[in-house]
């Protein structure tokens, strides 16, 4: 039922390296990174990469024609406020067009 993952053992053997221990600062150019879903988790992930990496460049992946999942279509009409987090999405893509 279950598959064993042995990258785990892989990456963990990594850790004493100065390739794991690498900061961002060292980079020579900004970093990219890949977010899978424009769901409410999806881009808080991404909000909170570009408050704590301001130069960092997120693409953000989806396979439904509209962003922000069920923050859109998973809330009941009559919970407003549960879907304020919709206007907080629309700052963060605003915002960060170009990135």
């Amino acid at each position: 039922m279950f598959r064993k993952v042995s990258n785990l053992r892989l990456y963990s053997s990594l850790a004493g390296s100065s390739w794991v221990r690498r900061s961002f600062a060292t980079f020579s150019r900004p970093p990219r990174i890949a977010v899978v879903g424009a769901g409410p988790a999806g881009l808080y992930v991404c909000g909170g990469v570009l408050r704590r990496l301001p130069e960092c460049y997120v693409d953000i992946y989806e396979s439904n024609m509209v962003p922000y999942g069920l923050a859109r279509y998973g809330i009941a009409p009559d919970h407003p406020e549960m879907k304020n987090c919709i206007t907080q999405f629309d700052r963060l893509f605003v915002g960060n067009q170009d990135r």
